[in-house]
C-alpha cells in the first residue's frame, strides 16, 4: 500500500505514535504544502498512489481526464465540510471526512458575532476611534427570541448558550428533535417571530441561495442574521436589499471557502461583518481535526473504513 499526505507541517502534523502506526501499514510520502498546487502538479504527485490525504490548501480542481487516470482507492479530507472538493466527481473512490471536530468552536464564534452585532460594535472596532459615540443604542438579549435554523451539533449548542441569556429559542429542522429549552416550529414561524436568526445547516446542490428575497421578506423588521455555516446558502443580492430597506438590522458571515470579492458590494455597509474562515479555528478544534484525520486514514489502511462520504454534504 502506497500513499501521500499533504499538509502545511509535513510529518510534524502527526504525533510520533500516529506516524509509527501509519507507516506500519503503508509506504507514505509526506508533502509539505506552503501554497496551493496547480492541478497538473497535484495530479503528478498523487496519480500512482493507493490513497491521498488532501487539504483545501493543497487541492486544485482536477479535470475529468485526470480523475479517470488516477488509481487512487481513497482520498482522506481533514474537514467536516467537503463541498469544496466536489466528492461526487470521484466515482469508486472512498472519500473520508472528519465530522463534528469544530462544533464547540463554531457555536462559540456564533455567539461572539451575535454579541458584536446587537451592539453595533463592529463600527468602533473597524475605525479604532475610541472617541466615537454610538448614534443608535444596541439591544439586550434577555426576553428576545433567537431562531436557530438547523438543530445539529452546532445548533443545539447555540441554543444551550441562549438559555443562559434568558432568551426564548425557536428552532427549525427537517427532523423532529427534542432539545431542552428549544421550541421546534415551522420555518415560517421561526422567520416571523425571531429577533436574531443563526444558520447551521449543511449545504447541498438543492439549497444554494436558500436564504433569498422570499425568506428575507418574511423576517421581522430589523432582524439580526448570523451565518457561520456556508455562505453559498445566501443570496447576496437579497442580503443587500434587506440591509438597504432595514429589514435586516445587521448581517454577519464567516466566508468559508468563498473569495472576498464575492462580498465587495456588502462590505460598504457598516452593519455587515465578514470574517475569514475562522469560526472553527481554535487549538482544541485543530487537535480534534488532526486526530480525526489520523483515525480515518489508519482505519482505512486497516481495512475498517470510517466516516466515508455517502452523498450528503456537511
Amino acid at each position: 500500500m502506497k500513499g501521500v499526505i499533504f499538509s502545511a507541517k509535513g510529518k510534524n502534523t502527526f504525533s510520533n505514535k500516529q506516524l509509527n502506526l501509519l507507516t506500519s501499514l503503508s509506504e507514505i510520502t509526506f508533502y509539505e504544502v506552503k501554497s496551493q498546487l496547480d492541478s497538473q502538479k497535484l495530479f503528478e504527485v498523487i496519480q500512482d498512489n493507493d490513497f491521498a490525504a488532501l487539504t483545501p490548501r493543497s487541492y486544485s480542481r482536477l479535470s475529468k481526464e485526470q480523475i479517470q487516470a488516477l488509481r487512487l482507492k481513497a482520498i482522506h479530507l481533514p474537514t467536516t465540510g467537503i463541498h469544496w472538493f466536489e466528492p461526487e466527481r470521484f466515482n469508486n473512490i472512498d472519500i473520508s471526512f472528519v465530522p463534528n471536530f469544530s462544533s464547540i468552536a463554531c457555536a462559540e464564534f456564533t455567539w461572539s458575532l451575535i454579541l458584536l452585532m446587537i451592539r453595533s460594535h463592529q463600527s468602533f472596532l473597524s475605525s479604532y476611534n475610541l472617541d466615537l459615540h454610538a448614534s443608535k443604542p444596541g439591544i439586550e438579549l434577555a426576553g428576545k427570541t433567537l431562531g436557530i435554523w438547523g438543530l445539529g451539533n452546532i445548533g443545539k449548542r447555540v441554543a444551550k448558550y441562549a438559555n443562559c441569556f434568558e432568551m426564548e429559542v425557536l428552532g427549525y429542522d427537517k427532523e423532529n428533535k427534542e432539545i431542552n429549552g428549544v421550541k421546534q416550529v415551522s420555518l415560517e414561524e421561526m422567520l416571523e417571530k425571531s429577533d436574531i436568526i443563526t444558520i447551521h445547516i449543511p449545504i447541498n446542490k438543492s439549497n444554494h441561495k436558500i436564504i433569498n428575497k422570499e425568506i428575507i421578506d418574511k423576517l421581522k423588521e430589523k432582524t439580526v442574521l448570523i451565518n457561520t455555516s456556508r455562505p453559498k446558502l445566501m443570496d447576496y443580492k437579497a442580503l443587500e436589499e434587506g440591509l438597504k430597506n432595514s429589514k435586516l438590522k445587521a448581517v454577519a458571515i464567516d466566508k468559508g471557502y468563498e473569495t472576498q470579492d464575492k462580498f465587495r458590494h456588502l462590505l460598504k455597509y457598516d452593519n455587515f461583518v465578514l470574517t475569514p474562515h475562522i469560526s472553527w479555528y481554535t487549538r482544541e478544534s485543530i487537535e480534534r481535526e488532526i486526530n480525526g484525520w489520523f483515525e480515518n486514514i489508519y482505519s482505512w489502511l486497516a481495512g475498517k473504513p470510517i466516516n466515508i462520504y455517502n452523498g450528503q454534504y456537511y
